[in-house]
This record gives structure tokens, sequence and C-alpha cells, in this order.
């Protein structure tokens, strides 16, 4: 099954397409893990809510909490984004914390002594912020980052 490409389907069209494992070893992780996800998800959420419930954890402290870790300059999106997910606005929630999943990867990225920017793909002399997948699909930021599961699939040189 590992060498075969999978078509995931949505409103009765091809919504994405993930290649076989030696092909697209990013896209089979990010597949198994949102598998993964869906069959603990209810596990994972009763576990928080009771975490909520019994210690009385608001959004202040997750945003605290992470803001220790010194990759955020400023915490106001992490505590509206954690509030959103309180307040079971999903949408909001994931459009406002994904970002900052961004944001903390590149800080991780900067504390590696890696660049966080990369020339424009068509205007000369400018440079971009990367992005979740270039920070993902970086051999030389994964061969830092140490992830056995993402470099044992890419070939020796």
């Amino acid at each position: 099954m590992a060498t075969i490409s999978q078509s995931i389907v949505a409103h009765n069209h091809v919504a994405a397409k993930v290649g076989s494992v030696s092909d697209d070893p990013f896209g089979r992780l990010i597949r198994q893990s949102a598998q993964a996800a869906a069959l603990s998800d209810v596990w994972l959420i009763n576990a928080l809510e009771k975490t909520i419930e019994v210690h009385g954890v608001m959004p202040a402290h997750f945003a605290s909490w992470a803001g220790r870790s010194g990759l955020f300059e400023d915490l106001t999106l992490l505590m509206e984004g954690v509030t959103a997910w309180y307040e079971q606005d999903f949408i909001k929630a994931a459009h406002v914390l994904i970002p900052q999943i961004e944001i903390a990867l590149r800080g991780i990225v900067s504390k590696l002594g890696q660049p966080v920017t990369k020339k424009h793909s068509t205007i000369s002399g400018v440079s971009v912020v990367i992005g979740m997948g270039d920070i993902l699909y970086s051999k030389e930021i994964t061969d830092v980052l140490d992830l056995p599961g993402v470099n044992a699939k890419r070939p020796q040189q």
C-alpha cells in the first residue's frame, strides 16, 4: 500500500493527491498524522476538557506557557486563537493559530542559525519569509532538527 498513490475525495471531486512513500514522504506523514488524529481526537479532547475543568486552565495559561519559549514577540494572537478555541469557534482558532505555529517554526529555525528568508521567486533583490512548507521540506533544517522519520526517507548523497 505504501507504493500506491492516494486520492483524497471531498464533495465529489479529488481535493488532493498523496504520492507513494518514496515519492511523497511528507504527504504520507501528514496523511497518516491526520488519520491518527481522527482516531484519537475524542480522547485528547476529553482529556483537555477534564484538565480545564479540574485545574481551571484558561486561555492565558496556554498563551503564557507558549510565550516562555521566546519564539513570540507578541502573545495577543495566541490569546485570540486559544480564546476562539475555548468559545468553540474552530474556524477562527485555526486561522489565527496556524500562522502562529509558522512563526514559532521560523523562530526555531532562526535559533538553529538557519536563514528565515529566501529570494522572491520573481522580483530580483527582494526576499520573503520562509513558510511552513519551506521549513518541512528543507533538508538542512530537518537534518539539524534530527527528524528520524523524515530524514530516514531521504536517500543518502
